[in-house]
């Protein structure tokens, strides 16, 4: 059997999610529940299961590689570069490196991450340049 005309079935929104376990606690049943929402009972039956033992609407995060900068440091990335913008990679990194509450340096950002954020804010810059043209 092929796929072709199935539609990619999307997540449960937080909202769904919560009229889904309010339901279920006012005495709803499973499969009323997904005729009601257009789903599985057996995806009900999680999204219940996942409130009991989470506590919480709201999807885990997801796995994947953490950043490599936070989103204070691409914005000091992009603040020094945007004011300086001969300034070398070497210098750029010490620039971005943050101090921890403890007082130690956290491990500047790598050349090839400062390329990142500059090229992405580069692309975004054009995007918005568009956009005012058009």
């Amino acid at each position: 059997m092929t796929r072709e005309n199935k539609a990619k079935i999307r997540e449960l929104t937080p909202s769904e999610r919560l009229k889904i376990v309010s339901k279920y606690e006012a005495g709803c049943s499973t499969a009323e529940l997904a005729a009601e929402f257009g789903r599985h009972a057996s995806t009900i039956r999680r999204t219940i299961k996942r409130y009991t033992s989470r506590h919480t609407i709201h999807s885990a995060p997801r796995s994947g590689r953490p950043k490599a900068v936070t989103p204070r440091q691409e914005l000091m990335i992009r603040r020094v570069a945007r004011t300086q913008p001969k300034i070398e990679y070497k210098a750029l990194s010490e620039a971005a490196t943050i101090n921890t509450p403890d007082g130690t340096p956290q491990k500047p950002p790598s050349h090839s991450t400062l390329y990142r954020v500059l090229k992405k804010r580069k692309e975004r810059e054009e995007k918005e340049r568009k956009e005012k043209r058009a």
